[in-house]
């Protein structure tokens, strides 16, 4: 085949030299993962919803009677059944575009295991599928239950999908700040400097381009392995403005837009979080703090979503100090939660008028007595708490999870600010608007999400 000209030359040379300069990566196609409230996912019967922090996104779903089925619709070459395995697990039929192609398939094990591969079935040829997972309602003697359990499905997408994730995985690879150091351990030296020259050179690769490749399914290789590095390996630190240090670093891929000012953090529902590793100087030695920032909720998601957690190195941030969960389905609700790293002082949701495809700017402040919520300056619940522990410990902070793999949120965040002070409703509502210039005094973490705004 002849190039058109020698800019498309060298991007496919380049592709095909990437591919090849590391042979563990060539997978030959890398899967996609979906969790148990996706849409794609249609359930009849009453499958109940299961909240456990050790299932992908932080819930399942279960149900034991053979009335009930939960079908899952993909366009692809293969599929995984992903869910949990126990002592109450009974048996399934699979289902894949009305074939039986699994009978009384056990769930049991002895152990409580999570996130295991249930079924697989590869090899396809690229199509439209159904997969149905049906109860039996039977189980193995060992089992005291007969209860089946979705967690996740994953399937292997189309060439042409692969391509425009990959599309938008080169995207965000040209703004990684840590791009050199990630893919040096996947990649060789030289090909590393090619891959950045092209990037910074020509920008995204065409996919008319890459479709008009001799070198096809060495290209399919390297896009799985990319989006692979990109969605679960990266981790892009996001400069903390304050000079401690305290840069939030990006796990599963959450991606940046137009935020409030500059740029913003924009979560995914389904994958993805920030986290600031421990430091001494989240450590809230006076037992007081002040945490601000700017969210925008969008319509049409579900469940509960963790904005802001922090809390310490023992514990880490999903068990304390505090966090502040959106309800995505009811306008205007947050969870608001303080405790002392062991257990939780205060807990309650609370409708504090959020309105949703708006900006709003919402402050929390502890001052050793009352835990007080203020939005966009007003000031709107104040909840009496004296006297709670929360320095037990350095700090850590999640910005996009209540945990590390539970309840995502699926808004976005911008001009987020902690401080070791408690700032007055006076000094929230004059700076709420403005830029800070780093230097304040109390102020331990800064992040403003401009990094990979472009």
């Amino acid at each position: 085949m002849a190039f058109k000209n020698k800019k498309l030359a060298l991007i496919l040379s380049l592709v095909l030299l990437i591919a090849l300069s590391n042979a563990a990566l060539a997978d030959d196609h890398a899967w996609k993962r979906v969790d148990d409230s996706h849409s794609s996912i249609v359930y009849s019967g009453r499958w109940l919803e299961s909240e456990t922090p050790e299932s992908f996104g932080g819930s399942e779903r279960i149900a034991n009677h053979s009335k009930f089925n939960a079908e899952f619709t993909f366009v692809g070459s293969g599929f995984r059944w992903i869910g949990s395995e126990g002592v109450n697990r009974g048996k399934a039929d699979i289902y894949l575009n009305d074939d039986l192609v699994g009978k009384d398939i056990n769930l049991y094990n002895p152990v409580e295991e999570y996130q295991q591969v249930i079924y697989t079935i590869d090899g396809l040829a690229e199509d439209e599928y159904t997969v149905r997972i049906v109860p039996t309602g039977t189980k193995s003697d060992e089992a005291r239950m007969a209860y089946v359990t979705i967690d996740a499905f994953e399937y292997v997408p189309t060439f042409n999908e692969t391509l425009a994730d990959a599309q938008q995985a080169f995207r965000r690879a040209r703004t990684q700040p840590r791009l050199g150091e990630i893919l040096l351990d996947y990649y060789s030296a030289e090909s590393i400097e090619a891959l950045k020259a092209a990037l910074d050179t020509y920008g995204s690769v065409e996919e008319s381009v890459l479709l008009e490749s001799e070198k096809l399914e060495a290209t399919y290789r390297l896009l799985g392995a990319l989006n692979a590095f990109n969605d679960t390996r990266t981790s892009s630190a996001f400069q903390d403005l304050s000079g401690n240090g305290n840069h939030a670093v990006a796990y599963d891929g959450p991606s940046w837009d137009e935020g409030k000012s500059g740029g913003a953090a924009q979560f995914n529902k389904n994958i993805g979080y920030l986290k600031v590793e421990p430091s001494e100087t989240l450590g809230l030695p006076e037992n007081i703090y002040t945490f601000e920032a700017w969210i925008y909720v969008p319509t049409g998601l579900k469940d509960w979503g963790g904005a802001f957690a922090f809390g310490t190195e023992e514990h880490g941030a999903e068990r304390g100090v505090s966090r502040l969960l959106i309800r995505h389905d009811i306008e205007g609700q947050i969870y608001l939660h303080l405790g002392n790293g062991t257990s939780k002082v205060v807990g309650k949701a609370i409708d504090i008028g959020w309105k949703y495809n708006t900006w709003h700017h919402i402050a929390m402040t502890y001052d050793t007595s009352e835990l007080v919520v203020y939005v966009d300056g007003v000031k709107k619940i104040a909840e009496r708490c004296p006297n709670v522990d929360i320095s037990n410990g350095v700090g850590t902070v999640l910005f996009g999870a209540q945990n590390i793999g539970t309840r995502y949120y699926g808004g976005m965040v911008d001009e987020a600010r902690l401080w070791n002070i408690v700032r007055t409703q006076e000094e929230i509502a004059e700076y709420m608007n403005q830029e800070l210039t780093g230097t304040e005094a109390g102020l331990i973490g800064y992040w403003k999400f401009d990094e990979l705004y472009k």
